[in-house]
């Protein structure tokens, strides 16, 4: 428990605003593809912040089911994922819609097409991993920062992790098109 409480102490609070930072992205991207109206970026980043909240807890909500299933098993975590892929487009999409609403009629809307979804988040979730992985190999080859009990040059260990960020930043941006493509398809079957 030492090294995790060393870790929290040392990242937690960067790694909870940066996760902040990417559900707001996610957000923004729902709001922009999915908005009824058809706002301008600073009119999606006004309505994003105030339906922000609500975003988040439909994320938390489907996090939970979601990482524990990843946890005890890869296979189920990413079905999880599937099922619950929706609820973001759907927060924005069809406003005003609570979360857990949302969480619901993501498990309904994807019943039929779930294994098509799961695929889909397989490819992006393997693409990510396999695309990432020669990076994070590389950095740890380059031995780490100072910092890091290594001794190598902390900008080429930036640079090779700015990289590693890139890859996760595109497989995000990858799976939020999936997630609206899959809600118009699926929305409109309903």
């Amino acid at each position: 428990m030492d090294k995790l409480d060393v870790w929290v102490g040392d990242y937690g609070l960067g790694s909870v605003i940066a996760y902040a930072i990417t559900y707001f992205g996610t957000a923004l991207l729902y709001c922009l593809l999915l908005d009824r109206n058809r706002p301008t970026v600073g009119e999606a980043l006004k309505r994003t912040a105030v339906m922000f909240p609500r975003y988040l807890l439909a994320m938390v909500v489907v996090s939970i089911p979601s990482g524990a299933g990843m946890y005890l098993l890869l296979l189920p975590g990413l079905w999880l994922m599937s099922r619950f892929m929706l609820a973001g487009p759907i927060l924005f999409a069809e406003a005003p819609v609570g979360a857990m609403a949302a969480v619901g009629r993501s498990w309904r809307l994807t019943r039929k097409a779930q294994f098509s979804l799961l695929g889909a988040i397989v490819t992006v979730y393997l693409g990510a991993v396999l695309a990432g992985q020669p990076f994070m190999l590389v950095a740890r080859w380059l031995g780490g920062t100072a910092a890091e009990g290594g001794g190598a040059n902390p900008l080429a260990v930036a640079i090779v992790h700015a990289f590693a960020a890139g890859v996760a930043t595109l497989a995000q941006i990858a799976g939020v098109l999936i997630a609206v493509a899959a809600y118009r398809r699926v929305s409109v079957a309903d």
